[in-house]
Order: C-alpha cells, then sequence, then structure tokens
C-alpha cells in the first residue's frame, strides 16, 4: 500500500500487479495507492479490483478473504544498553499509543489475524 502526494486516487491508477514468477500457485501481488484524503478501506480497494479485472476473481470472493497482519509490542527494559532510559520509555509511551492497523485500514475484525512478538528495549 502506497500514499500519493495528491488527494484522491482514481481507481483506474490505484493498482498495480506484480508477477512473482509462479502462475499455479494462486497467490497475487497487488500495490493499492491511496490518496492522501482517501479512506484506507482495503476491502473496498480490494473489491474494486476485482470490478476493474485487476484480480481476476469474482468480487464476492473478497467478502471471505481473510487478512493478515504484524503488529509486535514493546517493552521497557532499563537495564538494556542502547538509548537513554527516558527516551526508551518515551518511545515505548508513543508506541502503545500508535493506532491500530485493522483499524486504519478498515479490516473486518472477524477476518483479520494479528501476529507478532514482545521486543524488549
Amino acid at each position: 500500500m502506497l500514499t500519493a502526494s495528491v488527494p484522491h486516487v482514481p481507481h483506474s491508477k490505484a493498482f498495480t500487479r506484480d508477477d512473482l514468477g509462479y502462475t499455479d500457485d494462486g497467490i497475487e501481488h497487488i500495490t493499492v495507492k491511496f490518496g492522501f484524503s482517501d479512506d484506507q478501506d482495503l476491502p473496498h480497494a480490494l473489491h474494486a479490483a476485482c470490478l476493474n479485472e485487476i484480480l481476476d476473481l469474482d468480487p464476492k470472493d473478497i467478502e471471505g478473504a481473510s487478512y493478515f497482519i504484524s503488529r509486535g509490542g514493546l517493552r521497557f527494559r532499563p537495564d538494556s544498553k542502547g538509548m537513554v532510559a527516558w527516551r526508551k520509555k518515551l518511545f515505548v509511551s508513543l508506541a502503545h499509543n500508535a493506532a491500530d492497523p485493522a483499524a486504519l485500514f478498515m479490516l473486518p475484525p472477524q477476518q483479520t489475524v494479528t501476529m507478532g512478538s514482545d521486543v524488549e528495549i
């Protein structure tokens, strides 16, 4: 997913399909470009990609898609080397306040799997 430096990107220019080299594995790589004022609604964008024949799927197939997100947690560890302790605390606090990517991309919660691991800094 990319964010363009224009307010809106029309569907005709929003998708780039990349060939991964294997035609029979059923995996597609599509890059979606949103304008900075566009809602980053990924299921809606995939539906539009089907309608514009970017994806060779029936638009109804997108309704049952599974989405996978990687999101790790950060934990403060005062005895680790690197940053000064107050900077680590600030960084961890800001990371905890970050937006939920599933909500940002408007992914349906019952179809979204979040994976990740905690990291101590």
